[in-house]
C-alpha cells in the first residue's frame, strides 16, 4: 500500500508534505527496531542520546 500523503497549510501560503505510514509498514519498521537497537546500540558513544530507548537530555529546565 502507498503512503498517505497529507498537505498541511503553512503560514507563509506553502504547503508541507506529510507522509503516513501505514499500519504494515509501521509493524515492520518496530520488529526491525527491536532487533537492530540491541545489536547496534552498545556501540554509541555514552554522550550520544538522540532518539535511543531509556537516555534522555536533562537540561536546566529538567526536561
Amino acid at each position: 500500500m502507498p503512503v498517505r500523503r497529507v498537505e498541511i497549510p503553512k503560514p507563509n501560503g506553502g504547503v508541507r508534505l506529510l507522509g503516513i505510514p501505514t499500519v504494515l509498514d509501521r509493524f515492520i519498521q518496530q520488529a526491525i527496531a527491536q532487533i537492530l537497537t540491541p545489536l547496534f546500540d552498545p556501540d554509541f558513544s555514552e554522550s550520544s542520546y538522540g532518539f535511543r530507548p531509556k537516555r534522555r537530555v536533562v537540561g536546566r529546565h529538567g526536561l
